[in-house]
């Protein structure tokens, strides 16, 4: 008996056991996440623990292919987490894959008759600089308007582009339409020092950087006003394709940050093989570092990595106004959050007088 163990994503792992019934399986993983829930780590004087969701998948003569499968598995384990998380679910196919896709599944078919009708809507949020001597930056969000007029925030429709196929041409629209506003509003991109857009891992190739070189030079913009953001599961699924992509916008001086640093174990190993500009320190840590002074840490220690490697670092979910001290005493460079600004349509940009953002300085 030979089972197979792989890693498919940042933090995601695949097992194949061979000869094994389904009992016997839940049986082994069940084993596999008491020891991760029972392993300790100490690292800057705190110690953290590591949890385990896993979803279970029969293989059978009936099976379908085996990226089906992976997705299947994926259902499952996504059912694991949505109910509270260290813990193994089974596959059912009845229950599990209505209660995941059938969102997915509305949300995709309204995504493509927004792409069709143009119904995509281009947010911003600020990312407020804390050192006085550099400009802030802005990241675009994509809002889809359903036909009722509410508003579908990025987290609810990427998802469903990701796993229908989508990605690519939403990823696209939104370069474009970013690229034709910052052109169109030349004193906005003048005023700061990059404008932040997110890719999808399976956004990361030949054909869109060709598309991002030729829409810039089209629209007469440089590329250093340009950030792209990426997370490290979504380069390391295609690890050289992605180091191509971003050498070659790089020679055109496109920027790329690494998004939720820090989630996963390896992110500190990817910054030798990914040619990143900055460091934008994943939510989870920043959201409660004032009271949890682990987190804390944790950010204290990317702030320092970030100094020394030269790169900038961004603290996301900035939600108390008490943090933002805290985190230029840290050496954070950048914060973002509700406690700085809230999305508004890219629109009201040079027209925005809102308090929360009144005292932003380029």
């Amino acid at each position: 008996r030979h089972d197979l163990l792989a890693r498919v994503g940042g933090d995601e792992f695949a097992i194949l056991f061979e000869h094994c019934n389904e009992s016997q399986a839940r049986q082994n993983v069940e084993k596999l996440r008491e020891l991760v829930a029972d392993y300790r780590f100490l690292w800057n004087e705190g110690a953290f623990h590591v949890g385990l969701s896993a979803g279970l998948v029969e293989i059978n003569a009936n099976s379908p292919s085996a990226e089906e499968l992976l997705r299947e598995a994926d259902a499952a384990c996504y059912e694991a987490k949505r109910h509270g998380r260290n813990q193994v679910r089974s596959y059912q196919p009845g229950a599990i894959a209505l209660t995941h896709q059938s969102g997915e599944i509305e949300y995709v078919n309204e995504l493509r008759e927004a792409l069709r009708e143009n119904r995509l809507q281009l947010h911003f949020q600020h990312i407020r600089a804390l050192r006085s001597d550099v400009p802030d930056n802005i990241e675009i969000l994509v809002r889809l308007q359903r036909t009722d007029g509410r508003l579908l925030a990025p987290g609810q429709i990427l998802p469903a582009a990701e796993r229908f196929g989508l990605a690519r041409e939403l990823d696209l629209w939104v370069v474009r339409q970013t690229l034709t506003y910052l052109a169109a509003h030349p004193g906005l991109h003048k005023r700061l020092g990059y404008v932040a857009i997110n890719l999808s891992g399976l956004s990361l190739s030949e054909e869109l950087a060709d598309e991002v070189i030729s829409l810039l030079d089209d629209q007469g913009l440089s590329g250093r006003r340009l950030c792209f953001e990426i997370t490290e599961t979504a380069a390391i699924a295609n690890l050289s394709q992605a180091q191509h992509f971003m050498a070659r916008l790089q020679d055109h001086q496109v920027r790329f940050a690494l998004d939720d640093f820090g989630s996963g174990l390896s992110s500190y190993g990817y910054l030798k093989t990914l040619p990143v500009d900055v460091l934008k320190i994943d939510g989870q840590f920043v959201r409660d570092m004032l009271e949890d002074r682990s987190d804390r840490a944790i950010v204290r220690s990317i702030a320092e990595l970030g100094q020394a490697l030269g790169r900038p670092t961004v603290a996301e979910f900035v939600e108390q106004e008490a943090m933002i001290e805290v985190l230029r005493e840290i050496g954070v460079d950048y914060a973002q959050g509700h406690a700085i600004a809230r999305p508004a349509p890219l629109s009201d940009f040079e027209h925005r007088s809102a308090p929360d953002a009144a005292d932003i300085q380029f």
